[in-house]
């Protein structure tokens, strides 16, 4: 009796330890996907947009309009030669994972150049993911211009 409960607390363990590691890769992964995104988006790369948004994301902008990906996507055009192109960043980034679903909250730190003057920017964003066929991708996304980085819950 003991060798059996021995062997079933083991089997638990290990098991618990599987699903830690499978969340530990799941947010490594997500956070990789991120800001490999995020260099894709400063250059208005439309491969980058189609492969992490769903194609029946719905995407909330920071003045409370509602996007799909196709207005998405619309949007963008390749930055000409010679223009500033901003880099984006990602800070206190939290992933939390449930199956096949994953949120992600973030700062997102937009670095410009308008009209000589460098600006940064602050936004909370947060993300919704569904992994369909082995593929993780955006199925919600909220974004929020952060007016002043120190109201910003105390961070």
């Amino acid at each position: 009796m003991k060798r059996l409960l021995t062997s079933l607390f083991v089997a638990l363990l290990l098991s618990g330890l599987g699903l830690a590691r499978d969340s530990t890769d799941t947010r490594q992964g997500l956070t990789q996907m991120l800001r490999t995104f995020l260099d894709g988006a400063a250059k208005n790369d439309k491969a980058a947009f189609e492969h992490f948004f769903a194609p029946d994301v719905i995407y909330t902008r920071g003045v409370g309009a509602v996007i799909d990906r196709q207005a998405i996507l619309d949007t963008l055009t390749p930055p000409k030669a010679g223009d500033p192109v901003p880099t984006y960043d990602a800070e206190d980034i939290v992933i939390h994972e449930s199956g096949d679903v994953a949120i992600l909250n973030f700062r997102l730190v937009v670095h410009s150049n308008e009209k000589e003057k460098d600006e940064t920017a602050y936004y909370r964003n947060t993300g919704t993911f569904q992994k369909r066929k082995g593929k993780w991708q955006v199925i919600a996304w909220q974004a929020t211009p952060i007016a002043d980085k120190k109201s910003e819950g105390g961070k």
